[in-house]
Parts: structure tokens; C-alpha cells; sequence
């Protein structure tokens, strides 16, 4: 029996060596990080952590701990402990090597078979082996994958057989072949049989698997790379059979990445410990105004003289305390809570400022230094604008409608007539609106807006190349690609029911839908605002948006964060190898209507508003729907 105690050391020293590696790495590197700038909640956006990192992590200590134990009590190993050590040292360089994001490493992918179970990825089990099918091609539904990176659009697999062992499969198919020829001796015109192995065969399942497994919207099906550990291209004194390299050839022809080696000439001295150095983001210059920052760039506190102190500004939108019972601020309503915080924010750091000063600044890297600053929106998000700000409630001295007429280009005139920022907006002096898809001039396009509780049945599309290519990222492609869908969905729902939509995503559910409580809209505001989202992304634009709350709901969204997939990946930046790039959200804090208040209870108006009766949109859209259905029976053209 050979003595393995001198190769035990040697793995001793090798696991040591990736334990120093790991409890150095920073596992946080290996997650997503959406270009995303955001002056609202201090958030640090990231992607899901790593699945299976934990475990493969315990899977080392585990081993390590075995390896030293073992040396320790001075009994010779049984076995050869060096593979193991050597496949693990591959394995972790292969993870820290890979380009990010990095979902999922050692993991088990399953896709929908026979029994209908979701693709998912799942612990390794202890079969490996696809499930047969019992009808027509054999389409395997699992197969192990050692690291999922580029999130999610690449996996690789680690192949650790030897090339003698690739021989011993092919002296098995020779021995049948002799064995057919023996008893075929006088048949002729026998064909050459397909070039087969097991190389050959996970490559195949491999490729099935990345064709049918459940994936973001948008995304197309994971490339693959294999990595064979323990067969070089080109040998010493070349291959022993010359099926080994047409094995190669066959891989390559399958569009598949083969790589050679275990990265043993890697020194993990050299591993990165953290993640790359990430380009600068700043906002493009030509940004996409959600519907939340079109109504806080028209909004009241962004525009009337700061009050001196915090008693001020409650002296604005309180009501006295023998309105509400008392002087406690928690009995007044949450409106005027949010009106006292939001214009106490102002005092510190105004948002007129922080977009103008942002803008302001040009820098030698800056991914399109020659574009002009301007202002895009959808029609939707303009609409939705209009109706909100029209309500009577809202309506104080009218500075909040001049500036929406004014913005929109309405009415002509200096959006900034009256603003504290007069004559000092700087760079944002002449600021007017661009509307998506008008050929028309703006005050055209809004006129044309239905504001009768009609909308679009589709998001916004459009064929021309992004407004801001320079500087677009791959995640600006994902967002516009899962705004898009859950948009489609909701229209789909809203037409034709919940059975039209299955997976129509909570947040959208009309039921569940934020709505203002003083206006009539004829499109909710989550809708349009993914609505924006998705066109703003769609031209590689920085989308604003003077709040959190649409972007948080999506970022969580489960279809978004499918097991064994990130939000986006780097892909495209990679490709265009910019120095800064354009965040694809820049969130600023939330900012409200708030004239209609201040006037009318300094007037000594404090009485609460009216409330709209609304109609469930559903009902109406059916409603609506019937009546078509109707007056197309009876020849007649219904207006939608």
C-alpha cells in the first residue's frame, strides 16, 4: 500500500492556503451592484448574497479540518488526499476569477419536467444523473454547475476526469464496435459511429438545460463555459487517440467556451480580495422625470421662501390644536407630518440645488460630455401630472399650476416667476419639458392627453437607438425589461382578468394600488411609474424620482431575483469599457403638492379635503370593453 504522508503534508499546506484566501475575501464582491444614485434613504443598494457560497465555504473548513486532524494522529492516509485539495483550490479560484455578479456557486439547476416543478436552483444532491424521459429525446431536468457568474448569463463548469479515463470510454465503444464487426464480417459500407463521451454528453445536457430553465425578463439563455482541470490542449507528445481533440472541436462547434487547466499557476497571492474597482456613475444629462419628480420640481416647497425654523414650518401645515385635541404633532394628519419634514429637509439640503450643483458638474470622463441638459417624460407620467395637480383641494395662489403649464410648455412664461430660485437656477434657467414619442410641440402633445380615464393599452416603445447610449449599462436593459413586462401584465389583467395576468406582481394588484385621495387619475401611479422607468432605461437615461417607493417594491420583486440570477449583470459595461457610466435611478426624497395647505390655512381654512369616489378601474375597463363590444355589433365606432 502506498505511503500517502508526504502528499497529506502537501495538501495540509494547499487547504491552509485557501482558508488564508477565504477568511480574507469579502463575500459582499461577489454581489450585484445596481448603478443606482440615492440622496432619499442612504441606501447602499445590493444584490441577494451568494448561494452555496456558505456551504462550499464549510465545505473547505470541513476538509481542512480533516486533512489536520488526520496529520496529527500520525496514522499514513488511506487515500490520496491531494485531489481533494487540488479540486477545491480550483473551485475557489474559479469563483474569485469569475466576472460578477456572482448568484450561485456549486449548485444544482433544476427546470420543469414531467411533474411540473419550477426551474430553481437547489443543494447538490447525491445524484447527479438527469432524469430519463420516457417520451421522445431523453431532456435532462438537473445538472450540477459549479460557479453561476456574470449574473446569471454564464455558467461554468468545473470537468476534473483525467484523458485516460476519456480513453477507457473509448476503448469500451471500440470493444462493441469489434464485437458488431465480428459477427457483420461480410456487410459493407459501415458508418463511422457519432463521437461520443462524457465530456461530450454534459455538454449537451448542459446546453438543453441553459435553454429551458426559468429566467428573468429579458434575459437570454446562460452561455457555458467548461473548464476541463485535468487534460491539457496540447500534451507532450500530443494525444493518444485523435477523437480527444475532435472532442474539443465538437465542444467549440456548440458555441461553447472550453478553457483548460486548474489555475495552479495562479498564485492565490494574486486573488483579488474585494471587489473591482467600480466605474464613476453620474446622472446623464439628458434625465427621465418619473411622475413623483414632475410634481416635486413643480411643488411648492421646492419654490416658497424657507421658513426660519422648525415652529414655522408647522405654523404652515398644522392645524391649531383645537382642531385636532391637542398639541401633539402624532394627532395631526400624516400629510402635514410629512409638509413639516419634507420642508425642514429643504432648510438642509435643497433639492432644486442638489439637482442643479449635479448637473453643474462636468468631469474629463464623463461618458457623453457634449449632450445638452434636458428634461424627458412620458405622456403618462405628464398626465398623471395634470390630473393630480388640477384637483381644487390642491390649488392655493396657483404657483404650483403656473410651473406644471410653464414645464410642460402650456403656457408660455419663466417656470421660475415667483420661485425663491429666480434668477439663480443656473444651469436649469431654461429648463422645459421633452415628451416621449411626440413629434409634435409639447403644448400639442398635452392637449391631446386623454384625461377622461383613458390610457395606452402598451407601454411606451420605440425602435430608434437609446437617447444615451454612452454610458448605458446593462442594468438599464433588465429594468427595461421587467418594467415592461410587469406593465404588459397589468393592462392584461385590467382587460381581460386575473386569469390573463397569473403572475401579475402584488404591488400591481388593483386592489393594492396608491391612489390620491383629492384627484381623479386615470392610470395608477405605480403603473406609470414603471412606465417611466422602463422608457428611461430603455433610452440609457437616468430616471429621477423624488422617492423610494416604486423602485424598492421593484428591486424585491421575486421574478427579479430568481435563484441563480442577479438584477443585471456588467456586461455591456464591460463591452464599452467607459471610465464612469449613467446610474440607471437617481432617487431624491420624497416632495409633495403643498400650496393648496399653506394658503388656505393661512387664510384660516383648515378643513379636511374632499375625497374622490373612485370607480374600480377593473369595472370600468370592462364596462368600457362591453360598450365597445356592443356598438361594434351594431356597426357604430365607440371612442375609447
Amino acid at each position: 500500500m502506498r505511503d500517502y504522508t508526504d502528499v497529506l503534508t502537501q495538501a495540509c499546506g494547499l487547504m491552509a492556503e485557501i482558508q488564508e484566501h477565504v477568511r480574507a475575501f469579502d463575500p459582499a464582491a461577489l454581489a450585484f451592484v445596481p448603478p443606482v444614485i440615492d440622496n432619499s434613504t442612504g441606501n447602499n443598494w445590493r444584490g441577494e448574497e451568494t448561494q452555496g457560497m456558505r456551504k462550499f465555504i464549510d465545505v473547505i473548513e470541513h476538509h481542512a479540518t480533516s486533512f489536520e486532524a488526520l496529520a496529527a494522529s500520525g496514522e499514513p492516509p488511506r487515500e490520496d488526499p491531494l485531489p481533494i485539495a487540488l479540486g477545491l483550490a480550483t473551485s475557489w479560484k474559479q469563483v474569485v476569477l469569475a466576472r460578477g455578479p456572482i448568484p450561485a456557486v456549486r449548485m444544482q439547476i433544476q427546470v420543469p419536467g414531467q411533474n411540473g416543478i419550477k426551474s430553481r436552483l437547489g443543494s447538490r444532491s447525491s445524484s447527479s444523473s438527469p432524469a430519463p424521459s420516457t417520451n421522445g429525446p431523453r431532456r435532462p431536468r438537473e445538472a450540477f454547475v459549479d460557479v453561476v457568474a456574470r449574473g446569471g448569463a454564464e455558467w461554468i463548469r468545473i470537468y476534473s476526469k483525467k484523458t485516460n479515463q476519456i480513453m477507457a470510454e473509448f476503448r469500451e465503444q471500440d470493444s462493441y464496435l469489434n464485437s458488431d464487426d465480428e459477427t457483420d464480417d461480410d456487410e459493407e459500407g459501415h458508418t463511422q459511429p457519432a463521437l461520443t463521451n462524457s465530456i461530450i454528453r454534459l455538454v449537451d445536457d448542459l446546453l438543453a438545460l441553459a435553454e429551458d430553465v426559468e429566467r428573468v425578463p429579458g434575459a437570454p439563455a446562460p452561455k457555458l463555459t467548461l473548464r476541463l482541470s485535468r487534460i491539457a490542449e496540447f500534451p507532450e507528445g500530443g494525444h493518444p487517440d485523435p477523437r480527444v481533440p475532435a472532442t474539443f472541436q465538437a465542444i467549440r462547434d456548440r458555441g461553447v467556451n472550453l478553457v483548460f487547466g486548474d489555475l495552479s499557476e495562479v498564485p492565490f497571492s494574486s486573488l483579488p480580495i474585494g471587489a473591482r474597482p467600480a466605474p464613476k456613475l453620474r446622472p446623464s444629462r439628458r434625465l427621465n422625470l418619473d411622475p413623483t419628480a414632475l410634481m416635486g420640481l413643480c411643488s411648492d416647497l421646492l419654490h416658497y421662501p424657507l421658513p426660519a425654523d422648525e415652529e414655522e414650518a408647522r405654523s404652515r401645515f398644522f392645524r391649531p390644536a383645537e382642531f385636532v385635541g391637542d398639541d401633539d404633532p402624532a394627532s395631526q394628519s400624516q400629510n402635514s407630518r410629512e409638509l413639516v419634514r419634507a420642508v425642514m429637509e429643504e432648510c438642509e439640503a435643497p433639492l432644486i440645488e442638489v439637482i442643479r450643483d449635479v448637473l453643474s458638474t462636468t468631469d474629463s470622463d464623463d461618458p457623453d460630455p457634449t449632450a445638452p441638459i434636458e428634461l424627458w417624460a412620458t405622456s403618462q407620467a405628464v398626465q398623471y401630472l395634470r390630473e393630480t395637480i388640477a384637483s381644487e383641494d390642491v390649488v392655493g395662489d396657483g404657483g404650483e399650476q403656473r410651473r406644471m403649464r410653464r414645464l410642460t410648455g402650456l403656457e408660455e412664461g419663466d417656470f421660475w416667476e415667483g420661485s425663491r430660485y429666480e434668477g439663480k437656477a443656473g444651469i436649469l434657467t431654461d429648463i422645459k419639458l421633452h415628451i416621449f414619442d411626440e413629434e409634435v410641440d409639447p403644448a400639442s402633445a398635452i392637449e391631446k392627453l386623454d384625461l377622461n380615464g383613458g390610457s395606452s393599452t402598451t407601454p411606451s416603445t420605440s425602435s430608434s437607438p437609446p437617447l444615451c447610449r454612452a454610458g448605458m449599462t446593462s442594468f438599464h436593459n433588465s429594468i427595461s425589461s421587467i418594467c415592461t413586462t410587469f406593465v404588459s401584465e397589468y393592462y392584461a389583467h385590467e382587460a381581460h382578468g386575473a386569469e390573463a395576468a397569473p403572475a401579475l406582481p402584488s404591488f400591481l394588484n388593483p386592489r393594492r394600488l396608491p391612489a390620491p385621495r383629492v384627484a381623479q387619475i386615470s392610470t395608477p401611479f405605480t403603473v406609470v411609474s414603471l412606465d417611466s422607468l422602463a422608457r428611461g432605461a430603455r433610452e440609457g437615461m437616468t430616471t429621477l424620482s423624488m422617492g423610494h417607493v416604486v423602485f424598492r417594491e421593484l428591486f424585491g420583486q421575486p421574478r427579479w431575483r430568481l435563484k441563480g440570477w442577479a438584477q443585471g449583470n456588467y456586461d455591456l459595461e464591460d463591452a464599452d469599457g467607459a471610465a464612469s457610466l449613467h446610474a440607471a435611478a437617481w432617487i431624491l426624497p420624497y416632495r409633495s403638492l403643498s400650496e393648496g395647505k399653506r394658503v388656505k390655512f393661512a387664510e384660516g381654512n383648515f378643513a379636511y379635503p374632499t375625497f374622490v369616489q373612485r370607480v374600480p378601474r377593473s369595472a370600468a375597463c370592462k364596462a368600457a370593453a362591453a360598450a365597445a363590444e356592443a356598438a361594434a355589433a351594431s356597426g357604430e365606432t365607440t371612442p375609447v
